[in-house]
């Protein structure tokens, strides 16, 4: 008996002498991929065994490179706007397309029924006039992303500083302060060139004199007869 026991003994410490030495073993380059129960890809059986060496519990799956197991979800969702807030704080038009991104993010989970509340409440006054995707000018950024967030149908986003040029938009030039506009319906005199405080003044006809006027009078009078006697 005693002898069987010097035997396991010696057995066990040659065991552990090995699994030592594949812990501590040094490993080649050599290229040949296996994949293990851990879903990890090791170069070679070597440095596999040095893994396991740590963790018993591991085995080899595969004689080559794990895959990455993306999944494509190709889940059909309805089109009818039931919203809901994801805990990534993003809104879904469903939670149908929720469940499709969470298909390779299973962390992603429904937070609330409806819309995330990170939609500005209230927009300060102040003018600065952008243009939005729907072709409609608002006074400031705040004014087209709270208009964006209620109606999400409408995928509105930022085009441009300033009003719109287009679309809905219409640009209105006030008259200068002080100004009187004719009446309604009344015709304008053409503009002319040139300096606006300069005025053409027509010329003017003097009336002819009572003597000028006496002797065409009888001029006209001595072709009268003339004419009668011929």
């Amino acid at each position: 008996m005693q002898i069987k026991s010097i035997i396991a003994t010696l057995t066990l410490a040659a065991l552990a002498q090995a699994d030592n030495n594949n812990c501590e073993k040094s490993c080649t380059k050599e290229l040949s991929p296996l994949c293990a129960s851990n879903n990890e890809t090791y170069n070679n059986l070597c440095l596999f065994q040095i893994a396991q060496c740590q963790q018993p519990t591991l085995t080899i799956s595969a004689n080559q490179s794990c895959s990455t197991n993306v999944k494509f979800c190709t889940r059909l969702c309805p089109t009818v706007y039931q919203p809901v807030c994801g805990s990534d704080n993003t809104t879904y038009p469903t939670e149908c397309d929720l469940k499709n991104k969470a298909c390779n993010n299973p962390s992603l989970t429904v937070t609330k029924q409806g819309a995330c509340d990170n939609c500005p409440k209230a927009c300060l006054e102040i003018l600065a006039p952008v243009c939005g995707s729907d072709g409609k000018t608002y006074d400031n950024t705040c004014f087209l992303l709270k208009t964006a967030c209620a109606n999400p149908s409408l995928n509105l986003t930022f085009v441009s500083t300033g009003s719109c040029t287009n679309g809905n938009n219409t640009t209105t030039t006030a008259p200068p302060s002080g100004t009187t506009l004719p009446p309604s319906g009344t015709t304008l005199p053409p503009t002319t060139s040139g300096n606006p405080s300069t005025t053409t003044t027509p010329p003017t006809t003097k009336p002819a004199s009572s003597a000028t006027t006496a002797m065409l009078s009888l001029m006209s009078a001595a072709a009268i007869a003339i004419t009668y006697m011929l």
